[in-house]
Protein backbone atom coordinates (compact mmCIF):
# COMPACT_ATOMS: atom_id res chain seq x y z
CA UNK A 1 0.00 0.00 0.00
CA UNK A 2 1.23 3.73 -0.85
CA UNK A 3 2.16 5.69 1.84
CA UNK A 4 0.12 8.99 1.58
CA UNK A 5 2.27 12.33 2.10
CA UNK A 6 1.71 14.21 5.45
CA UNK A 7 -1.00 16.94 5.58
CA UNK A 8 -0.02 20.16 6.46
CA UNK A 9 -2.63 23.31 7.09
CA UNK A 10 -1.47 24.68 4.18
CA UNK A 11 -1.83 21.44 2.25
CA UNK A 12 0.16 18.80 1.49
CA UNK A 13 4.17 18.51 2.52
CA UNK A 14 6.96 17.29 0.01
CA UNK A 15 7.72 13.94 0.65
CA UNK A 16 11.39 12.69 -0.81
CA UNK A 17 9.39 9.73 -2.56
CA UNK A 18 7.41 12.11 -4.53
CA UNK A 19 10.59 12.82 -6.76
CA UNK A 20 10.32 8.74 -7.41
CA UNK A 21 6.51 9.00 -8.26
CA UNK A 22 7.37 11.65 -10.64
CA UNK A 23 10.02 10.48 -12.40
CA UNK A 24 7.81 6.97 -13.39
CA UNK A 25 5.29 8.91 -15.13
CA UNK A 26 7.72 10.25 -17.67
CA UNK A 27 6.91 11.72 -20.39
CA UNK A 28 4.73 14.42 -18.36
CA UNK A 29 4.11 18.15 -18.03
CA UNK A 30 4.13 19.92 -14.94
CA UNK A 31 0.19 19.64 -15.57
CA UNK A 32 0.03 16.07 -15.28
CA UNK A 33 2.53 15.75 -12.05
CA UNK A 34 0.23 18.56 -10.37
CA UNK A 35 -2.43 15.98 -11.00
CA UNK A 36 -0.68 12.81 -9.80
CA UNK A 37 0.22 14.77 -6.74
CA UNK A 38 -2.84 16.48 -6.27
CA UNK A 39 -1.31 19.82 -5.56
CA UNK A 40 -1.10 23.37 -8.17
CA UNK A 41 1.08 24.04 -10.77
CA UNK A 42 2.81 26.75 -8.28
CA UNK A 43 3.22 24.37 -5.90
CA UNK A 44 5.19 21.75 -8.18
CA UNK A 45 7.64 25.32 -9.71
CA UNK A 46 8.41 25.98 -5.78
CA UNK A 47 9.31 22.20 -5.15
CA UNK A 48 11.65 21.96 -7.88
CA UNK A 49 13.26 24.66 -7.65
CA UNK A 50 13.64 24.07 -3.53
CA UNK A 51 14.15 20.46 -3.50
CA UNK A 52 17.11 19.21 -5.80
CA UNK A 53 15.53 15.03 -6.30
CA UNK A 54 12.33 16.58 -7.08
CA UNK A 55 13.52 19.33 -9.50
CA UNK A 56 15.64 16.97 -11.70
CA UNK A 57 12.63 14.50 -11.34
CA UNK A 58 10.56 16.94 -12.92
CA UNK A 59 13.02 18.12 -15.52
CA UNK A 60 13.52 14.77 -16.49
CA UNK A 61 10.05 14.82 -17.68
CA UNK A 62 10.05 17.51 -19.26
CA UNK A 63 12.80 16.54 -21.60
CA UNK A 64 11.10 12.96 -22.16
CA UNK A 65 7.59 14.44 -22.92
CA UNK A 66 9.47 17.52 -25.42
CA UNK A 67 11.40 14.01 -27.13
CA UNK A 68 8.02 12.40 -27.10
CA UNK A 69 6.59 14.90 -28.79
CA UNK A 70 9.08 15.62 -31.38
CA UNK A 71 9.85 12.33 -32.04
CA UNK A 72 5.77 11.66 -33.02
CA UNK A 73 5.57 14.71 -35.36
CA UNK A 74 8.79 13.40 -37.50
CA UNK A 75 6.58 10.45 -37.77
CA UNK A 76 3.44 12.17 -38.39
CA UNK A 77 1.46 10.56 -35.30
CA UNK A 78 1.24 14.34 -34.33
CA UNK A 79 0.08 17.39 -36.23
CA UNK A 80 3.73 19.64 -36.80
CA UNK A 81 1.56 22.65 -36.43
CA UNK A 82 0.04 21.67 -33.11
CA UNK A 83 3.29 20.05 -31.65
CA UNK A 84 4.92 23.51 -32.80
CA UNK A 85 2.08 25.27 -30.31
CA UNK A 86 2.12 22.93 -27.24
CA UNK A 87 6.07 23.22 -27.70
CA UNK A 88 5.72 26.87 -27.56
CA UNK A 89 2.99 27.28 -25.06
CA UNK A 90 4.11 24.91 -22.39
CA UNK A 91 7.84 25.37 -22.44
CA UNK A 92 8.53 28.25 -24.56
CA UNK A 93 10.14 26.28 -27.59
CA UNK A 94 10.04 28.58 -30.68
CA UNK A 95 11.07 27.83 -33.76
CA UNK A 96 13.89 30.45 -35.04
CA UNK A 97 15.35 30.88 -38.28
CA UNK A 98 18.73 32.56 -38.70
CA UNK A 99 20.51 34.06 -41.67
CA UNK A 100 23.40 35.64 -41.91
CA UNK A 101 23.73 38.41 -44.77
CA UNK A 102 27.90 37.91 -44.91
CA UNK A 103 30.17 37.66 -47.05
CA UNK A 104 33.16 35.63 -45.85
CA UNK A 105 37.05 35.82 -48.33
CA UNK A 106 39.25 32.54 -48.39
CA UNK A 107 40.74 33.62 -44.58
CA UNK A 108 37.53 32.90 -43.20
CA UNK A 109 36.85 36.67 -42.07
CA UNK A 110 34.31 39.31 -43.03
CA UNK A 111 34.33 41.41 -45.66
CA UNK A 112 32.65 44.80 -45.52
CA UNK A 113 30.39 45.67 -48.58
CA UNK A 114 29.21 49.17 -49.82
CA UNK A 115 25.42 48.84 -49.71
CA UNK A 116 23.89 47.78 -53.62
CA UNK A 117 22.26 50.66 -55.48
CA UNK A 118 19.45 49.73 -57.70
CA UNK A 119 18.97 52.41 -60.01
CA UNK A 120 15.84 52.33 -62.99
CA UNK A 121 16.94 53.14 -66.44
CA UNK A 122 14.81 53.56 -69.42
CA UNK A 123 15.47 50.46 -71.63
CA UNK A 124 17.39 51.17 -74.75
CA UNK A 125 14.69 50.82 -77.25
CA UNK A 126 12.12 52.87 -74.60
CA UNK A 127 14.75 55.92 -74.77
CA UNK A 128 14.72 56.02 -78.69
CA UNK A 129 11.07 56.16 -78.65
CA UNK A 130 9.78 58.66 -76.54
Amino acid sequence: MEKKPRKSRKGIKYDPSMADRVRAIAPATEIDIAVLLDIRRETVSRWAKRYEDFGAAVEYCRLRYIQDLIAKALANKVNWAFAKYLLSALFNIVEKIEAKNEIVGKDGKAISMPPTQIVIVKHKNEAEQS
